[in-house]
């Protein structure tokens, strides 16, 4: 029946095919706009997993220029610390001690590039969704690191004392 609602009227194949196409131009209009918000939000989206990316690799980028510049400061501080020739006059007393320190050192260091490994294919897993637990993740690596940095130091301040000591008895 047609939409006026009289119940003296019926259908007619004009008036059923004029109400049948409207019909599909609403559809067709409310599914473009369901479409045009639908893109609109995947794009949103991208951009902010790129922005997240971007961030994860320019703090990834900083630590490591950190960590390299502290390597260099211990290379040259172990260069004048300690001489070749002092270090072959005491080497057979402080073997053991050394290859304990290196042991250490080598561990430690093998356990943070695996660490550092698993923490950077995480973020770069998490930066798609950009969740609020990548900061805590960060913390970590960089505590990680800290201990690392701390250790070395330690030992290369401990080494010169120790040979020292020794020479000095």
């Amino acid at each position: 029946m047609p939409e006026n609602g009289s119940a003296s009227q019926f259908w007619t194949i004009v008036t059923l095919k004029e109400y049948v196409d409207r019909r599909f131009d609403d559809q067709k209009s409310a599914t473009d706009v369901a479409l045009a918000a639908a893109d609109k939000m995947n794009v949103a989206a991208l951009t902010a997993a790129e922005k997240a990316v971007t961030k994860a690799e320019v703090a990834t980028e900083k630590r490591f220029d950190s960590v390299n510049e502290f390597r260099r400061t211990l290379t040259d501080q172990a260069n004048l610390f300690l001489q070749r020739e002092t270090f072959e006059s005491f080497k057979d007393r402080v073997a053991q001690d050394l290859g304990t320190i290196r042991h250490d050192t080598q561990f430690s260091a093998e356990t943070l590039a695996k660490t550092h490994a698993s923490e950077i294919k995480t973020i770069y897993e998490w930066a798609g969704s950009v969740d609020k637990g990548i900061s805590a993740r960060v913390e970590k690596l960089e505590n990680s690191q800290s201990r690392l940095i701390g250790a070395l130091a330690l030992a290369s301040f401990l080494v010169p004392v120790v040979l020292y000591l020794i020479e000095h008895r």
